[in-house]
């Protein structure tokens, strides 16, 4: 069974000494923490790999994301999109437009959209999350509408 208590402790220390964290252990320790519902040492893990001039990978970003997501901290999400050093994808907007709908804020998810189509295409998912919400908040003519606009 992994520690991560003792691996925190290990980083920590690590980067105490000067050394730049390798982003892939970063990630490990994020995934680790998310997992475990401890989001405040996801935050911390990602203020170390801040201060230390490291950059997340995608990877990184689709696990902070995904993280954030899944306890419903949907601003935290939002929050990494906008410190991101490489441009979403399809996947990350995806995860917070379903968390977005999920939670009934359809308002903000078309927002969130509205943002996507400036920085990427959005996908058969993106559109099937959107009405299904659409469908449940303001009924089938509505999500009917939201299609034939986006087709168009």
């Amino acid at each position: 069974m992994v520690n991560w208590k003792k691996g925190f402790e290990l980083f920590e220390g690590m980067v105490n000494h000067g050394e730049i964290p390798d982003i892939i252990v970063c990630t490990s320790l994020i995934h680790g923490f998310f997992k475990r519902g401890k989001t405040r040492k996801t935050t911390r893990v990602m203020e170390i790999i801040e201060d230390s001039g490291a950059v997340p990978d995608v990877i990184t970003n689709n696990v902070l994301i995904s993280g954030y997501c899944r306890t419903g901290e949907i601003d935290n999400a939002l929050r990494v999109l906008d410190w991101m050093s490489v441009a979403p994808d399809v996947v990350m907007y995806n995860m917070i437009l379903r968390s977005l709908s999920d939670s009934g804020k359809l308002k903000q998810a078309m927002e969130v959209l509205d943002r996507q189509l400036k920085e990427c295409y959005p996908d058969v998912i993106t559109y099937t999350i959107l009405i299904e919400a659409t469908c449940k908040e303001s009924g089938v003519a509505q999500a009917m509408k939201l299609f034939d606009e986006r087709r168009n």
